[in-house]
């Protein structure tokens, strides 16, 4: 199976070869780059962990390799051609779709202050505070999920409306403080350090927050200071390297006591997209897909619009979790595009939403990218490409609810202040 291996990475090869020649050292500011690279970690990191037999109990791809999901070698492969399939669909689309202009960044364009910065430091200071403080104690990550669950009704209410808020005004925060500070290196370190610090604290060791902040730290570096030198660039990679290690050691060892070198070096969620679609896919070839309702494929449309306790009817993550891990408090995993072609449309999907997956996000580059970017432009884009790797890991349309419900109001408040 080395050769599933071999032509994620010659595909990635190709794609970062093209977006060279276009956009030169900005392609790392392409949505598209991320997409396919979070893909090939997807195809990878199982292969690897398929073929050497090394997991951790608990992580997604022990659940094909203990027996949950019957499992071959015939299987397997099968499943990585239809993930090739998906990344080659996307990356060939994606080089046709997407124009050759980079993201545009004019001092002029941005009417920061200092009381901004102030402002927002302070609203972020509250925020914590209140989340912290209302806090109930907990023992691990997923018990993280139920903190609140003792607060009366209004203060919930209250909880998951700052919860939702907060990404919002870390982004606004990060690009007032990057942008006054940029000359002040000393400031914005200890700062976005401090904010490291602690979103890790209150996510409990949920390393996809922290890589939330990293990506829009990276971004909003490259935008208003240029690529930085190959040096350092590897050196953040190397710090970010160990950092998610030590986090997920820091889970496993919370949690049950057990430890496992590649895991702690193979995080365990790079199973999770590979995992349920191949799942899903055996349930579809063996005709034992559980009934489901149309209505679950058209949640990311009315998910926006409905209140979150009116959804775990609609959300293909809860119809996964009641039909295989009805005894799990939450849900366990996600549902990714290639695990709902395997519910919906079978094989074609892959092709289909590979394609879509291409068109939307390459359109939406080619949109930002046509003039000077705009403060609420740098709002969005930020947004999306801090989390593009929800897209492979939930939904090709996951942005939609995020920006209605959790975006664009913290904005148009923040313009009146």
């Amino acid at each position: 199976m080395y050769w599933a291996i071999s032509i994620s990475i010659l595909l990635n090869v190709f794609f970062n070869t093209n977006l060279k020649k276009r956009f030169g050292g900005y392609r790392f500011l392409e949505i598209g780059f991320y997409l396919n690279f979070f893909l090939s970690l997807y195809i990878i990191i199982p292969t690897i962990v398929f073929i050497t037999s090394s997991f951790t109990v608990g992580d997604p791809i022990s659940y094909v390799l203990n027996g949950f999901a019957f499992s071959n070698e015939t299987l397997f492969i099968k499943h990585l051609i239809r993930m090739l399939v998906f990344q080659l669909v996307f990356i060939v689309s994606y080089l046709k779709i997407r124009n050759t202009k980079i993201i545009r960044y004019e001092t002029s364009d941005f009417k920061f202050k200092k009381p901004f910065v102030i402002i927002l430091s302070l609203l972020l200071t509250i925020c914590y505070i209140l989340l912290f403080g209302l806090s109930g104690d907990f023992d691990g990550y997923i018990e993280s999920y139920q903190r609140y669950d003792h607060l009366n009704r209004p203060l919930r209410l209250f909880i998951s409306m700052l919860v939702r808020f907060k990404f919002a005004f870390i982004v606004l925060f990060l690009i007032h403080f990057f942008i006054y500070y940029k000359k002040k290196k000393i400031i914005l370190v200890l700062g976005y350090l401090c904010l490291l610090f602690l979103e890790a604290k209150y996510s409990s060791g949920a390393r996809i927050s922290i890589l939330f902040l990293l990506f829009q730290g990276f971004g909003l570096y490259i935008i208003i200071n240029g690529f930085p030198k190959i040096r350092n660039l590897i050196l953040g990679s190397l710090t970010c390297l160990v950092l998610f290690t030590v986090i997920e050691k820091t889970r496993i060892d919370s949690k049950d006591g057990v430890t496992n070198e590649l895991a702690a070096l193979l995080p365990g969620e790079f199973g999770a997209v590979f995992f349920t679609s191949y799942h899903l896919y055996q349930k579809r070839d063996d005709n034992q897909l559980p009934n489901k309702s149309y209505k679950m494929l058209f949640f990311d449309f009315t998910s926006p619009f409905l209140p979150n306790a009116g959804l775990a009817e609609i959300d293909p993550i809860y119809w996964y979790k009641k039909n295989y891990f009805p005894k799990s408090e939450v849900p366990p995993f996600t549902l990714g595009p290639i695990a709902n072609t395997a519910i919906w449309e079978g094989e074609i999907g892959l092709i289909l939403r590979a394609w879509l997956c291409a068109l939307l996000f390459g359109k939406f580059s080619n949109f930002i990218t046509r003039r000077n970017i705009t403060p609420f432009n740098l709002f969005v884009y930020l947004s999306i490409f801090s989390t593009t790797v929800m897209v492979l890991k939930y939904s090709i349309f996951f942005h939609l609810t995020p920006l209605i419900k959790n975006l664009i109001l913290p904005f148009f408040l923040f313009l009146i202040i």
